[in-house]
């Protein structure tokens, strides 16, 4: 039982490290004045916010 804990917490941890690292990238987005480097910031935060949606919605589904 106490290792389902621990892949709990682990799972509860990288999710958390991945919100991190999308807000840094928000804020770093809006400090950028290169409209081009701005766009790609954009992308790579939606493509981790949609990873990180489709991970919790997974985790969610299969543990009930």
């Amino acid at each position: 039982d106490s290792e389902n804990k621990i892949d709990k917490i682990e799972h509860l941890l990288h999710e958390l490290i991945i919100g991190f690292i999308i807000g840094c990238l928000i804020i770093s987005a809006s400090l950028i004045t290169d409209y081009y480097v701005r766009s790609i910031v954009i992308i790579i935060i939606a493509i981790l916010s949609f990873i990180l949606l489709v991970k919790m919605f997974i985790d969610k589904n299969h543990k009930g």
